[in-house]
């Protein structure tokens, strides 16, 4: 091998002592772990200028910066995805949130400004997923701390584990999705997007925290994105009491998101190509990090 790509990092079943042998003389890590590897013998972490802003990214990597733009990602969305359905809102005049990443990502804080979110809008509701939600143990604390921040209980809806279908079926009832942080969705922020319900994500200063403000400026939704805590809660707020733009959106995001750098396969597959030439080449010239 010339280039090794891994995409685990230190999760479950890793390959990252392929990397410490020194498998390939161009080693790079991408894509499953949004941290540096913290190994010297990986030589390159690939990511793109707004997720790793020049500059801001390099003091917490021990490998260098392979910048993949203008997205590090490109989503192909799976076979069967159901169609954008209508707006629920527009139907009911009642706005609905979701937030279906692992409820791993659900920090203190984030529950309290979603509750915060609830406590404003007192009309709206909010569906989250959670494969073990009859356990007291694993949804008890976040269902409590929502509360706490100034939501109903009535306001909270959280559904189990469903085949895949069942489960896409599920956004035909959101209108807006939120985005955890510190640690932002991915997949589930695309999917999201291709079934035509926007994502609100909170800008954050490292890697984890700015998937979302990534994907978001790839698909030209950057007035979904939030500088700052209290303008998440906000912006969040003013949708659930204005719905009119979320619904005016709805019809037409697939489309939106079709035509930009996240569904170009063909370009994110160049710039994928350069950048790993970049990378050879500076192998070559004696100049890589990974001696």
């Amino acid at each position: 091998m010339d280039i090794l790509i891994e995409c685990a990092g230190h999760t479950n079943a890793a390959r990252l002592d392929a990397a410490a042998w020194f498998a390939a003389p161009v080693q790079c890590t991408w894509l499953g772990y949004p941290n540096t590897t913290g190994l010297r013998r990986i030589g390159w972490r690939i990511v793109d200028s707004v997720s790793d802003p020049v500059g801001t990214s390099e003091p917490h990597c021990v490998e260098r910066l392979l910048r993949v733009d203008p997205c590090a990602w490109c989503y192909r969305p799976s076979e069967g995805m159901p169609e954008v359905a209508p707006s629920p809102a527009g139907a009911s005049g009642r706005l609905t949130f979701g937030s279906f990443n692992n409820l791993a990502k659900i920090t203190p804080r984030v529950a309290s400004a979603w509750g915060a979110i609830l406590a404003r809008a007192p009309h709206a509701r909010l569906i989250l997923k959670d494969r073990w939600k009859d356990s007291p143990k694993s949804i008890g604390w976040l269902l409590d701390a929502i509360v706490a921040a100034g939501a109903r209980p009535e306001q909270i809806e959280v559904i189990g584990f469903a085949p895949t279908a069942d489960f896409l079926a599920t956004y035909a009832r959101v209108d807006l999705q939120l985005d955890p942080f510190p640690y932002n969705g991915t997949t589930t922020t695309c999917e999201s997007l291709w079934l035509g319900v926007p994502v609100l994500t909170l800008e954050g200063r490292w890697h984890a925290a700015r998937v979302g403000t990534s994907l978001l400026t790839a698909a030209g939704l950057t007035e979904f994105i939030a500088p700052t805590v209290d303008a998440y809660i906000e912006k969040a707020a003013a949708l659930a009491n204005d719905p009119a733009p979320l619904i005016a959106l709805r019809p037409n995001l697939r489309a939106k998101l079709a035509a930009g750098p996240l569904r170009d396969e063909a370009g994110y597959c160049r710039a994928f190509e350069s950048a790993l030439r970049h990378a050879w080449r500076n192998w070559c010239d004696g100049r890589a990090a990974n001696r």
